[in-house]
C-alpha cells in the first residue's frame, strides 16, 4: 500500500541525500552506481523539499483517498528534483 511506497521513497531519497552530502549509503548499498549518478544530478533544495512532502504523505498514507493519485503526485515531484544535462 501507500505506507510501503512512501517508506521506500523515504529510504531512497535518504540515500541520495546521504551520498550528496556525506558520500555514504545506508539502505541501498547494492545500487551505489545508480544512486551516485542521481546524487550528481539532484537539486539539493528540491530534494529537501521532497523529503518534507514524503513526511506529510506518510501521515496521510492510510487515508482512503485514491492512492493512484497520491502516487502520481509523489512521482511527479520526485522527477522534478533532477536537473537535465544537455
Amino acid at each position: 500500500g501507500m505506507v510501503e511506497v512512501v517508506n521506500a521513497l523515504q529510504k531512497w531519497t535518504y540515500d541520495i541525500a546521504s551520498l550528496k552530502l556525506l558520500g555514504k549509503l545506508r539502505y541501498h548499498v547494492s545500487l551505489t552506481q545508480s544512486l551516485q549518478a542521481l546524487a550528481k544530478r539532484v537539486d539539493l533544495g528540491k530534494l529537501m523539499d521532497f523529503q518534507r512532502v514524503l513526511d506529510q504523505a506518510r501521515r496521510h498514507a492510510r487515508h482512503p483517498l485514491n492512492p493512484d493519485l497520491q502516487l502520481e503526485s509523489l512521482m511527479i515531484q520526485y522527477c522534478q528534483m533532477f536537473t537535465v544535462k544537455t
